[in-house]
Parts: C-alpha cells; sequence; structure tokens
C-alpha cells in the first residue's frame, strides 16, 4: 500500500532521521505517505521508490526544513508528490528521477513553497511510445495493409519541478543542472508485407525534454502508417 515505511493521517515529527531503500512499487510515497500533518527535519530520504513520489507524497500538509533527499525514483515525482500545502527551506535535491516523464525531483498540484533550497543532477524521462497496429489481411483477393507505425514517445517535463495545478513560490533556491528527455518512438506494428503492395508503419520519433522546471501538460504525438489498409497506432505516449 501507500508509504512504505511510514503512513500518516495524524500529526508526525521526523527529525534526524535516515528513511532509505523503501519501496511501494504500485502505490505513492515510497518513504512517507502524509494524509494529516507533517513536519520532517534534519533528516536523509535516500533510495526511496514509487509509483508516485519515490520519496514522499503529500497530501495534506507537510514542512520540511535541513534535509537532503536524493537517489529516490517514482513514475512521476521522483523525489515528492504534492497534492496538498508543502514547504520546503534550507533542503537539498539531488539525483532524483521521474520514470514516466513528470517532475524529476517534485511534481506539483497543489502549493509549493521552497526557500534556500537546491535542486540540482535531479532527471525526468519521457514514456516511450506504444507499438503500433499489426498488419492487416483481410481475405484473399484483397490487398494485406502494413503495419501501423509506433506512437510518438512522451515528453519529458521538468526535470526539477513540475507543476500541473496549483501554486509554486520559489525564494533565493539554487535550481541547476537538472534534465528532461522525451521518450523514444515506439516501434512498428509487425514485418513488412507486400502482396500485391503493402509496407510496415515506421516507429513513431522521440519527443524532446523541456525544461529544468515546467508547468504544462504535453502528451506524444500518434504514430503514423505505411501501406494499404494498415492500421495505425491509437496512441497518445504521455510521459507520465
Amino acid at each position: 500500500g501507500s508509504g512504505a515505511a511510514i503512513s500518516n493521517a495524524g500529526a508526525l515529527y521526523i527529525s534526524g532521521c535516515r528513511i532509505t531503500g523503501n519501496r511501494a512499487p504500485a502505490a505513492s510515497g515510497g518513504g512517507v505517505e502524509n494524509f494529516g500533518s507533517t513536519t520532517i527535519a534534519n533528516s536523509v530520504l535516500d533510495g526511496n521508490s514509487s509509483s508516485s513520489g519515490g520519496a514522499v507524497h503529500n497530501s495534506g500538509s507537510m514542512i520540511a526544513s535541513l534535509s537532503l533527499m536524493r537517489n529516490n525514483t517514482a513514475g512521476i515525482g521522483g523525489c515528492i508528490a504534492n497534492s496538498g500545502a508543502m514547504s520546503v527551506t534550507g533542503s537539498t535535491f539531488t539525483n532524483n528521477t521521474a520514470a514516466s516523464g513528470f517532475g524529476g525531483a517534485i511534481y506539483n498540484s497543489g502549493s509549493l513553497f521552497l526557500s534556500q533550497t537546491t535542486l540540482a543532477g535531479n532527471h525526468c524521462n519521457g514514456a516511450t511510445g506504444k507499438v503500433g497496429g499489426t498488419p492487416w489481411w483481410p481475405g484473399a483477393g484483397n490487398d494485406i495493409g502494413g503495419a501501423g507505425g509506433g506512437g510518438g514517445g512522451g515528453t519529458g517535463l521538468g526535470g526539477g519541478i513540475y507543476s500541473e495545478i496549483g501554486n509554486v513560490a520559489v525564494t533565493n533556491c539554487t535550481i541547476c543542472e537538472n534534465s528532461a528527455t522525451g521518450g523514444g518512438g515506439g516501434s512498428s506494428g509487425g514485418a513488412t508485407y507486400i502482396y500485391p503492395i503493402g509496407f510496415g508503419g515506421v516507429g513513431g520519433g522521440p519527443q524532446g525534454g523541456a525544461g529544468g522546471s515546467y508547468s504544462q501538460s504535453a502528451r506524444g504525438g500518434q504514430g503514423t502508417a505505411k501501406g494499404r489498409s494498415g492500421a495505425t497506432a491509437p496512441t497518445n505516449s504521455r510521459g507520465g
């Protein structure tokens, strides 16, 4: 479930602790899942993972100060996914990764305040496009359609911070050397067919990355097909 190490719905104070190596692969908040009120001070959150918010998922109220958050991974929000109210002061985020395209260090859809904080060397990757449709053979005497091309890769957005909705305020912070990479195109749906004509679809193209911090959603493009009656990949790959 959520919060592989700690799940809080009351009042929680964490100080001088190390929260490391916790995993919630199909849930949120690998280290801490907060629905209530949580304070994290003088602590290290290292090497945690989940689907959303590798170290922390906050939908309540949270204050983090003087802490190090590194080497955490998630689909979105490599270190933190925030949909509540969160304040971070005097802390460092480094080497966190979002594998599905949004917010290498932080994914925000709530209220986020950062002060005297460093975000450096965080990364997000766009999702890979889906495989194209398979070739079509309607029956004797008809042409065989080529395979559909793969969907385009999803865009990677916000190597440091991605804010979809909500509010973000940043004061006296350093945001540097973060990166965002688009996902690769999906492969063709099958082999080339010639009967009498028809060619396999081509793979969708990769999308570019965008921004050390970013606040706009995007989706990858749809694949194309070459060949008569070829089935096109019905996908838009979102960098998730």
